[in-house]
């Protein structure tokens, strides 16, 4: 149970970072600062266009799977490249929801 009160200065600017990252994560100003100040995992909360644009690199990595499956019994050499593509974007497509 939370009874006890910190209060600490910042400046204008400051405080408008604060506010806006905590915005920015769906979260209150005093859970973003707990969250911050005793390392928990902080998520932003993504964009509209940010959502479109993770199910567009969705939706490639599958097509490129797909293309290397249908390559895989004819030109292997073009199969496993495919794959490397379609594993790379996955691998950048976790940092993007980190």
């Amino acid at each position: 149970m939370r009874t006890e009160t910190i209060r600490f200065r910042v400046s204008k600017l400051e405080k408008d970072i604060i506010k806006n990252r905590a915005r920015k994560c769906n979260l209150r100003l005093s859970e973003f600062c707990r969250n911050t100040i005793f390392d928990k995992r902080i998520t932003y909360a993504l964009t509209d266009e940010e959502i479109e644009i993770y199910n567009n690199f969705t939706r490639f990595i599958n097509d490129f799977e797909r293309l290397a499956n249908y390559f895989k019994h004819k030109d292997s050499i073009l199969s496993n490249e495919v794959r490397k593509v379609a594993y790379d974007l996955k691998n950048e497509l976790k940092k993007f929801r980190r």
